[in-house]
């Protein structure tokens, strides 16, 4: 799934994952702090920072699964965070340091 804060963007991602034959992604108008229901995934990938993971996207990390996310300040230095779900819990291993856009809550536009 890939969720795109503006209609425009969402309606780009599609075409171009149609064009590289990739049938297995959902794209979704709106934001990573509130996610329509769709269930659990076993693999999350983010691509905007946030200072840190909403439980919203902990959430929906199947047993086992895996999340990739930019977290830190907007306006500093960022760590790229693997994070596990282990049982009840989550582990988590920092990869590098990034810079990414922040990830902005509030309503989706159809621009």
């Amino acid at each position: 799934v890939s969720v795109e804060r503006f209609k425009t963007l969402a309606d780009r991602a599609r075409k171009r994952l149609a064009d590289l034959g990739c049938g297995n992604v959902e794209v979704l108008v709106g934001d990573g702090f509130a996610l329509p229901e769709m269930g659990t995934f076993d693999r999350i990938l983010v691509t905007a920072s946030m200072a840190e993971l909403p439980q919203a996207l902990l959430d929906r990390l199947d047993p086992d699964g895996v999340m990739i996310a930019p977290i830190g300040p907007a306006n500093g230095r960022q760590t790229l965070l693997r994070v596990h779900r282990v049982g009840d819990g989550f582990e988590t291993k920092p990869l590098v340091d990034v810079r990414f856009v922040p990830a902005i809550p509030g309503i989706a536009r159809e621009l």
